[in-house]
């Protein structure tokens, strides 16, 4: 089954930016209460907050729409992304935090610009529009305070990225502790069980595999 640490997500980023940056939204649906795909021409975006499966990726492929309701924040992506233009994909350091950069000609005549911030964390991933003060417009899970203490995730809030106090890809040295998925960031467990020095992880980033999902009783792997 597919699994994304945050090495994995810096291939998936270049992927999506290569396909569909400097290109429009026609259409935004609701798959499942936790997924929903944006429409570019023939291509889909599609953003699934699924526990079990947190997972982003490009598709020709129609997936199901959920006819039967309309969330809030469906409606918040159509009013503020609908017409709008793809112009980045942005990867929050290593952290397996993508930030899709929009931009909008209003009626007004004036440029808006929204972030679409996908976090992918498990039980905890979402969905957050924000605009371009990172102020939170809607959010596709709410969280109680409970839930997440230590952090403010509600509409108004300012949106602010985890912290980590890992070391980078890029600054391993010969000194670095094992295990790797511990002490480096962007490194998952599976990808730490095979790297045995600094330098297979240099291979790796050094690397432009081809990402290929497909689907098995609907479950994607790859």
């Amino acid at each position: 089954m597919l699994y994304l640490d945050g090495i994995s997500l810096s291939f998936l980023r270049k992927d999506i930016e290569e396909r569909l940056c400097k290109r429009k939204i026609h259409r935004i649906f609701q798959n499942t209460d936790t997924s929903l795909s944006l429409q570019f021409g023939k291509q889909l975006l599609v953003l699934s907050c699924n526990p079990q499966l947190p997972i982003c990726y490009v598709t020709e492929e129609k997936e199901t729409v959920l006819e039967e309701s309309v969330s809030s924040f469906l409606n918040s992506l159509r009013k503020h992304l609908m017409n709008s233009l793809l112009y980045q994909v942005e990867q929050v350091a290593w952290d397996r935090t993508l930030i899709f950069r929009f931009s909008k000609l209003t009626e007004l005549g004036e440029y808006k610009q929204y972030f679409l911030i996908f976090e992918l964390m498990g039980r905890n991933s979402n969905l957050f529009l924000c605009d371009r003060d990172y102020k939170i417009l809607d959010l596709l899970k709410r969280f109680s305070l409970d839930e997440l203490p230590t952090r403010n995730l509600f509409p108004g809030a300012k949106y602010e990225a985890l912290s980590s106090s890992k070391t980078a890809p890029d600054k391993m040295t010969a000194s670095t502790e094992k295990p790797y998925f511990q002490t480096v960031e962007g490194v998952g467990k599976l990808l730490a069980e095979a790297l045995e020095t600094p330098e297979d992880l240099q291979n790796i980033l050094q690397e432009a595999p081809k990402i290929h999902l497909y689907r098995k009783k609907e479950k994607l792997f790859y």
